[in-house]
């Protein structure tokens, strides 16, 4: 099966919200935009909209809704201090998130992710229980998306595994199929996020191109043993000349778990325009597996009975 051309997805979880930055993105041919509802302590929508209501149009621009505004009313009700946030899967908060979503965003989505839903998972009795709090969490976006309050839906997870046991947990209705799916990615994530991403998209039927990932980094290329890695040799042998370990991370970002979109928060126009060169890279494909089968025969032993 063809797979669909690398695509990189400005994200806005720590980057600026500014015209001169969305236009650059759009210059460099980046058209996929990332944000959520609760970014910029639950501003990111509006402040887009004011910096740059005109260019939103010329994105295929997603959002994010299961954190709310806080309302045990601590850090929400100290002047100066960020409004505290807590996670819900209630169809009516999520509802009603979307609705303020596109009013302030002036435009619909065209896709909402359904946000860390692990983190009510958690808390959940049993994964069967959970299993009931997605279903009816996923079920609000499905009837948004019939409704015209988004385009599609999807799920984004930083840990998958909760999801994946809610889902396998006994049960008598089948899961709504989401078109996207977003996880972590990346040469630092490991063999179980791997494993369990992957046996998500399955349960969820999302092929390769309805995937995207996050965190290629694992936070910031700024931390020393970035330094120590040499994931250059899995674009190939030799491996091309002046590539750096970021720019070859990047690249293997779409590799490791297979996905099509790669979301990365960068304020800096040189700095997006590097990674979405690096998205072009050609890499050794048996090599990234040898990569991949040498951290899952590493976490059997670490797991082996001493």
């Amino acid at each position: 099966m063809h797979r669909p051309d690398r695509r990189v997805v400005l994200g806005l979880y720590r980057t600026r919200h500014q015209r001169d930055l969305l236009e650059a993105a759009l210059a460099l041919g980046v058209r996929d935009l990332d944000t959520a509802f609760n970014y910029a302590g639950f501003a990111s929508h509006s402040r887009l909209a004011a910096a740059a209501a005109d260019l939103l149009p010329e994105f295929h621009l997603s959002t994010k809704v299961g954190f709310f505004p806080s309302s045990a009313g601590d850090s929400a009700q100290v002047p100066g201090k960020p409004a505290g946030r807590e996670h819900s899967l209630d169809p009516t908060r999520l509802r009603s998130a979307l609705e303020r979503s596109a009013d302030d965003l002036g435009r619909t989505p065209d896709v909402v992710f359904l946000h860390n839903p692990e983190r009510t998972l958690r808390a959940a009795a049993d994964p069967a229980r959970g299993r009931d709090l997605f279903l009816a969490a996923a079920g609000a976006l499905v009837e948004a998306a019939r409704s015209g309050l988004c385009g599609a839906w999807g799920v984004s997870t930083w840990d998958a595994q909760p999801l994946v046991d809610a889902l396998r947990a006994d049960g008598a209705v089948a899961p709504p199929r989401p078109g996207h799916l977003m996880h972590r990615v990346g040469v630092l994530v490991g063999p179980e996020a791997l494993t369990a991403a992957d046996a998500l998209a399955d349960l969820l039927g999302v092929d390769v191109g309805g995937r995207w990932g996050m965190s290629p980094f694992g936070g910031d290329t700024r931390q020393p043993f970035w330094e120590d890695l040499r994931v250059t040799s899995l674009l190939g042998s030799p491996p091309p000349a002046g590539v750096s370990t970021a720019r070859a991370a990047f690249r293997l970002a779409y590799e490791l778990p297979p996905v099509t979109r790669v979301a990365v928060s960068t304020s800096d126009p040189a700095h997006l325009a590097e990674l979405a060169d690096a998205a072009n890279l050609d890499v050794d494909h048996a090599r990234v597996a040898r990569y991949r089968a040498l951290l899952e025969s590493r976490q059997r032993l670490v797991d082996a009975p001493i």
